[in-house]
Order: C-alpha cells, then structure tokens, then sequence
C-alpha cells in the first residue's frame, strides 16, 4: 500500500481538530501518515489548547505536529505540512471538517491507476459534487467546478512542480493551486462522497464587501496568464463571472442598477469592456448551474442520489 500523507492545518480550530484528527485514523485505508501544522503561533492561547489536545494522539506513530513560530496562513501551513510529509499521494482537511471512512481508500484506488498524464483527483462533499474529469481549466477558473483542498488528492510529484500553494493568498488559495495544477495536468473525478463540510463554522467569510473584493482582485491578478489562454468572450465571462460573487449583494437586494454600475466599476481595472450580452450570458449560466446542483444534509444519501447511475 503506498503511503498518503494527510496535512490538516489548524488556526482557531481547537474545538474541533479532534473530530477531523478521529476522521482520518479511522479511515478504512491504514498506510497513512498525519501531519498537524499549527498556524497560531508559538505561546499563543490558541496554540497552548490546541497542543493540549492534540497530545494523545501524538502517541500514534502516524501523526506528526508542527507549530509555526508566528501565525501566517492557510497555504503557508498546507506547504509546511508537505515539506514534512513523505506520502506518494497528499491530501488535505480542514480542521473544521472530516472524512467519510472510505475517502482515502476510494481515491488511492483510482489515483493509483492513473498514467502521467493525470495527476490529480477530487471527490465530492455532502455539500457539493461535480462529475467533470480531465482538461478542467476552463472549468476551474469559472468555478462551475470547486475543487476544495479537503476533496483532493494529489500526486508528489505535481504538488512539487507547482512549488506548493502560493503564500501571498489570504484567501482563494483553494482556487489558485487546483487551476495551476489544471494547467500542467489532467484531474479525475472519483464519484463518491469523500468528506462533510461543516458549513455552519463558517471561519472564514469576509468581513465586508470592501474586503472580499480586494481578496477576488489578488486572485484575478493572478490567474490573468492563464485566462489569457482562452478567446477574448471566455475572458470576459471568466472576469465577470467572479466579479459576480463579490457584488452579488446588490443582485440578491433586487438593485440592479447598483448591480450593473459595481460590477462595471470592479471589472474596469482590468480594461476589458464587459456588456450586457455578457453580463446576461454569465448569469444564465450560473443560474443553469445552480438549479443543477443540490446539497443534501445526509451525505451518503447525496452521493447514493448523485450517482446512482455510475
């Protein structure tokens, strides 16, 4: 059995890491090996409780903890966890979420049999799924698939290529590293529910509009190589459709002169001219995707209903 390491980072998350720990040394495929990369900071409160009960654990072999010295973030903690882990395959969790039993073993069985041309999979979640599978570029830049850091696994030696995840995201670094991945390699959908996503923590929203902009900014700025790859229309759409998500505030309260106007103003400093046609393509398409997709609480229920025909 080839050995998967499991980097769970951990910031503010005492009360809950020994539910996503347990999630994982109970997963039906044993050659794993754990490592815990706490983000707090040396000292901190946060860092002190969260050791506490991180220490029984310590006495499996298979898990490792790591303490930053000072806080810095979510990628930087996932890099660390890679830089101390010796797995053939990596995967990641959140320290507010958990693994369904067969996640890793459901995910070793196909990775294992992919050629070179394929370097990494996904799974889904009791809150969402997709069943796309190989060129998914295009797909990740619009979002109309979300590979979450917590359902994928992904081959060593890809991860090293892309030089980990970028450690200037505060935000969106989920977002940025399965697109540069999409960029240099084919990505498989393993269609079962891998993982639940405990939505209601909800740690991580932005505290404003002002906030979620500036972070959906940083990410366009940096995906801007790679969705120069496309025609100018699917540009545009790729811009707009993100755009989208930080003022669809003014869309939900039926203002859509405020709409139209932010979303013009935030697309603007890309110097593209996104009109109406696009305007109104882009949110068809994200309605049709919508309608597509619903979460189920049960996520073995979700997947049984999901793909019932596989």
């Amino acid at each position: 059995m080839d050995l998967v390491s499991v980097i769970i980072p951990t910031y503010n998350g005492s009360q809950y890491i020994s539910r996503a720990l347990n999630s994982v040394l109970n997963q039906t495929y044993k050659n794993i090996e754990i490592i815990i990369v706490d983000d707090n900071g040396r000292n901190t409160e946060e860092q002190l409780k969260t050791q506490k009960i991180i220490e029984p654990f310590l006495n499996d072999k298979r898990v490792k903890y790591v303490i930053h010295e000072e806080n810095k973030n979510g990628a930087a903690a996932r890099n660390t966890g890679f830089r101390n882990s010796n797995g053939k395959y990596i995967a990641f969790l959140d320290d507010d979420d958990e693994y369904l039993p067969n996640k890793i073993a459901d995910q070793v069985e196909v990775i294992s049999k992919l050629d070179e041309d394929w370097g990494m999979v996904y799974c889904a979640s009791n809150y969402r799924g997709f069943e796309k599978s190989g060129d998914l570029l295009y797909d990740l830049l619009l979002h109309s698939v979300v590979i979450g850091s917590n359902s994928l696994m992904i081959k060593r030696e890809i991860f090293e290529k892309l030089n980990g995840f970028d450690e200037s995201f505060l935000r969106h670094q989920d977002y940025e590293f399965t697109a540069r991945a999409a960029a240099i390699t084919n990505i498989k959908c393993v269609k079962s529910v891998g993982y639940i996503y405990n939505s209601e923590v909800g740690r991580n929203k932005a505290k404003s509009v002002e906030i979620a902009q500036k972070y959906r900014a940083h990410y366009i700025d940096k995906m801007l190589p790679l969705i120069k790859k496309f025609s100018k229309f699917r540009q545009k759409v790729i811009i707009c459709s993100n755009s989208m998500e930080v003022v669809s505030v003014y869309l939900r309260k039926l203002k859509l002169w405020m709409f139209y106007k932010e979303l013009r103003k935030f697309t603007s400093q890309w110097d593209i001219n996104i009109g109406i046609h696009i305007i109104l393509y882009t949110l068809l398409m994200k309605t049709l995707r919508k309608l597509n997709r619903k979460p189920y609480k049960n996520a073995k229920e979700w997947g049984k209903k999901c793909y019932s025909n596989h």
